[in-house]
């Protein structure tokens, strides 16, 4: 298909082309993840930002028309989801969100069936805090079932760390697991390092992953000029 033959197409053209699972499945299985819409990927990436702002608002409507169908597709090892697609082509190829697509970005979320499922799960995740929320919207986000560390990587990435501490808390008391793996992320997304350190010296200093990250933020801090004792507390 020619780039002009994909810039013509509709919103009625574009669902049936995400329905289609032989563009969602992997091209060939000694690629692994390669399908024909990672391949548009990196068409999209050479667009002009008009063109862009012309294709992103159909492609969004496309998938909001056909949420429903998307989602219960039961899908393969490797094979692309087109919600994720579409949320994804809202950031360009370092990561960067496009800023001009923000309106369209939004309606995934705003519009998007309730209750929660996996495509706003993943679309929360991988927001980078692009995710349209209000500080209310994540204390009501983390109320829900399966989303209080989702939540509380949400208020991190936003900057609300007083509320991600107190959220980490929250999950304490209610004794769900943390694991060292996700207290990192949650750093790495910008939860206090201290913080961190503090969390993971207290609940999984005795794993091997959580050991060398205790190593590895003290000798962090120390550099960052923090005193010692206060790292060593």
């Amino acid at each position: 298909m020619t780039e002009e033959q994909l810039f013509s197409m509709d919103v009625e053209d574009w669902e049936n082309y995400f329905l289609n699972r032989s563009n969602t499945h992997e091209v060939t299985p000694m690629i692994g993840g390669l399908t024909k819409l990672t391949m548009l990927q990196g068409w999209w990436n050479t667009l002009s930002q008009d063109r862009q702002l012309a294709m992103y608002p159909k492609l969004v409507q496309a998938v909001l028309n056909r949420w429903g169908d998307l989602s219960m597709a039961v899908r393969k090892d490797y094979e692309s989801n087109p919600v994720e697609y579409v949320a994804d082509l809202a950031f360009d190829d370092k990561c960067q969100f496009r800023d001009y697509l923000r309106p369209y970005y939004n309606r995934l979320w705003q519009e998007s069936p309730r209750p929660h499922g996996k495509e706003l799960c993943w679309i929360a995740l991988n927001s980078q805090a692009q995710l349209p929320v209000s500080r209310a919207e994540i204390g009501l986000l983390f109320e829900l079932q399966n989303w209080g560390l989702i939540a509380t990587r949400i208020a991190t990435s936003k900057g609300y760390t007083n509320d991600a501490i107190e959220l980490l808390g929250l999950l304490e008391e209610r004794g769900s697991e943390i694991s060292a793996f996700q207290i990192d992320s949650l750093v790495r997304t910008g939860f206090p390092k201290l913080k961190g350190l503090r969390w993971l010296s207290k609940f999984n200093g005795d794993e091997s992953f959580a050991k060398r990250r205790i190593s590895r933020w003290q000798k962090e801090l120390i550099a960052e000029g923090l005193p010692h004792e206060e790292v060593f507390r």
